[in-house]
């Protein structure tokens, strides 16, 4: 099985509605995921430098550079993974505003928020997670990039999703939807190939 594959495609659209399904259960689970992010915020404190570079990894702009590049492997490449993206960038902003979660530095008082700008928008689900999972695996794959490759990449994704925790402006749940809206794009956009 290769980075490419068909099969490739399917466990990522399985494991990608998985995380974004779990990520739903956010009112269930509100204690646990409360209790969760407070123990994570406060273990990660000392990484919030680190973080704060992360963080542009994840913002809009930085991926439509990067799905501005995905056209130097051909339109054939680029076109679907910019149209796949605006769908999922829809989907997620739809989500956020129909379900309206506040963010963890405005309902938790111990809670700092230390991202160099104030997000103003609901926070279920992250869409700076949703992003960069979805680059993780379109970046490989329109270039033909080895499974090495893809590892580093989903390394660095995963960096930028906690990053979002330590940060003081998403719940574990808020980042597991955007990974599960991220992988659920990459996955179409694997099958649109």
């Amino acid at each position: 099985m290769t980075a490419t594959s068909p099969q490739t495609a399917w466990i990522l659209l399985a494991s990608g509605l998985v995380f974004f399904g779990t990520g739903l259960f956010y009112r269930v689970l509100s204690i646990q995921d409360k209790k969760l992010f407070e123990f994570l915020h406060l273990k990660l404190s000392s990484l919030v430098p680190f973080f704060r570079v992360c963080w542009i990894l994840g913002k809009t702009w930085f991926a439509i550079i990067i799905l501005c590049v995905l056209y130097f492997s051909g339109w054939s490449s680029g076109l679907p993974a910019t149209v796949l993206f605006a769908v999922i960038a829809c989907v997620e902003r739809s989500i956020k505003l129909l379900l309206k979660r506040p963010r963890p530095f405005s309902v938790l008082e111990k809670t700092r928020m230390s991202q160099p700008k104030r997000p103003k928008d609901p926070s279920h689900p992250s869409g700076d997670s949703m992003r960069i999972w979805y680059l993780a695996f379109v970046v490989p794959t329109a270039f033909s990039l080895p499974w090495p490759i893809m590892i580093v990449f989903s390394c660095i994704a995963a960096l930028v999703s906690i990053g979002r925790i330590a940060l003081g402006v998403h719940f574990p749940l808020d980042v597991l939807g955007g990974i599960g809206l991220g992988l659920t794009g990459a996955a179409l956009y694997k099958l649109c190939l």
